[in-house]
Order: C-alpha cells, then sequence, then structure tokens
C-alpha cells in the first residue's frame, strides 16, 4: 500500500480472480467451456468490488462464483483492517 497516500477518502480494490480456500465453494463440473461438454468450466473469473472505509471494509459481490466467504476473505487479506462495516 502507498504510505503517503490520504486514508480518510475510501479505497477500492476490483478482484476478477478469488482463491478458493473454504472447500464447500469449491467449483462443480456442471458447466462447461464446449458443446461436447468436455472441458469443466472452472469459473475462475470473478466480479468483486470492496472498499475500504472508516468503519471497514465493504465488499460489494457480483456473481460469486468463487462463493460470499472466500471473496470476503480475499478482500479482509488486501486491506488494512480485518473487520467489514456493517
Amino acid at each position: 500500500m502507498d504510505e503517503h497516500r490520504d486514508t480518510s477518502e475510501p479505497a477500492g480494490f476490483p478482484y476478477r480472480e478469488i482463491r478458493r480456500a473454504v472447500a464447500l465453494e469449491a467449483p462443480t463440473n456442471r458447466f462447461f467451456l464446449d458443446p461436447e461438454c468436455a472441458v469443466p468450466d472452472p469459473f475462475n473469473d470473478e466480479q468483486a468490488l470492496a472498499l475500504e472505509t472508516a468503519s471497514g471494509v465493504v465488499v460489494v459481490l457480483g456473481c460469486s462464483h468463487s462463493g460470499a466467504e472466500n471473496t470476503i476473505s480475499c478482500a479482509l487479506s488486501h486491506s488494512r483492517t480485518e473487520r467489514c462495516a456493517r
């Protein structure tokens, strides 16, 4: 992080790929990348945004292929705080 950044303003972090640490939210083999159903779609693409605010991290979930718990965990690991805003 930039140590000279004004911390009074929210910082935003877009995410496109989230590590899946929670096994419950693992990909399935029900969707495929090809018409022959030979190549499973791992759904590595993601859409999420984390905003650091004075109250904590606000996470805006998109498609949630990686799961809410994995996405929030990833956002918190990249922020300067360990809590989500309420």
